[in-house]
């Protein structure tokens, strides 16, 4: 009985041995984010850039690696707005994206996201739509057109219920070793 107990005690410490080695690091999902909302999603509108935090420091990443790096443009109505907006409209949102990734060189493209919305009661719309990319540690958005899709005209002053929203979502592991 006394070799069973050191047998299981043997094995115990050899499991929390095992297991203390094999955890080196942790894991950690880091959001960084922009928005231009309201009377500012106008043509030349130019968001606050979404920075990853370690975005100076790159491409050194001593201590830590980032796994996966993650990002997105959405242009959105906001159902929650404090006016209700009392047309309908369907617009094409040209967007410039400029954003820089981790060696840190910039980048620039264009990209037009389409969204609608009706006040009427039942009618389904297209309420946002979404670009998504990966590997840009730091974001910004300006807005370069916003053009009525039944019309065709230019629109310079979109409604207010409209939000632009960017951002960077960072996968990063800790490594506690090094």
């Amino acid at each position: 009985m006394n070799n069973k107990i050191k047998y299981c005690a043997f094995k115990a410490i050899l499991f929390l041995a095992i297991s203390f080695y094999t955890i080196q690091g942790y894991a950690v999902q880091l959001p960084f984010s922009g928005l231009i909302t309201g009377a500012a999603v106008a043509p030349g509108a130019t968001g606050i850039p979404a920075i990853d935090d370690q975005h100076a420091s790159l491409p050194a990443t001593t201590g830590f690696i980032n796994y996966k790096v993650t990002n997105y443009v959405k242009v959105a109505v906001n159902h929650q707005w404090a006016t209700l907006v009392p047309t309908a409209y369907k617009y094409n949102i040209l967007l410039k994206i400029d954003y820089d990734d981790n060696t840190p060189t910039s980048y620039s493209m264009n990209k037009t996201l389409y969204v609608e919305y009706d006040p009427t009661a039942g009618v389904t719309y297209k309420d946002y739509a979404t670009y998504n990319f990966t590997g840009a540690h730091k974001i910004n958005v300006s807005i370069l057109s916003v053009t009525d899709v039944t019309t065709g005209l230019a629109v310079t002053n979109p409604e207010d219920n409209l939000n632009v929203m960017y951002g960077i979502g960072i996968e990063r592991y800790k490594n506690f070793v090094s």
